[in-house]
C-alpha cells in the first residue's frame, strides 16, 4: 500500500541569473523502500527567507525521505515532522498486517 505525502521539489529557471524555485505535489511512497528519514532543515532557513510557495505556515517542518528502488537511491523532502511521517508510514503498514 502506497502512503501519500507532500513533496517540496525545486525547480530551477535561468532567465537572467540561476533562480530556485519551490513547488509543492503530492507523492505517493512505498513504505518498505524507505531507508532514512532525517529533520530536512535547509528547507526552514528557505520558508523564513519566504522562498517556498505562499500559504505555508511558518511553523511547517519538513523530513528528506532516502527511498532504495531496485539498487538506486533517490531523496525527497516532504511536509511534515520525521515523527508525523514515520506515525503515518507505520500506521499504513499496521493497516497491512492487520
Amino acid at each position: 500500500m502506497l502512503v501519500e505525502l507532500v513533496e517540496v521539489f525545486a525547480r530551477t529557471s535561468y532567465t537572467n541569473a540561476p533562480k530556485r524555485d519551490f513547488n509543492l505535489r503530492k507523492v505517493y511512497v512505498n513504505p518498505k523502500s524507505i531507508s532514512l528519514i532525517r529533520e530536512e532543515t535547509m528547507m526552514r532557513t528557505y520558508l523564513q527567507e519566504g522562498v517556498l510557495p505562499e500559504g505555508l505556515n511558518e511553523a511547517t517542518s519538513f523530513t528528506r525521505l532516502n527511498l532504495h528502488d531496485s539498487g538506486s537511491v533517490s531523496s525527497i523532502v516532504v511536509v511534515g515532522t520525521p515523527q508525523s511521517i514515520n506515525e503515518k508510514l507505520t500506521a499504513q503498514r499496521g493497516l497491512l498486517k492487520g
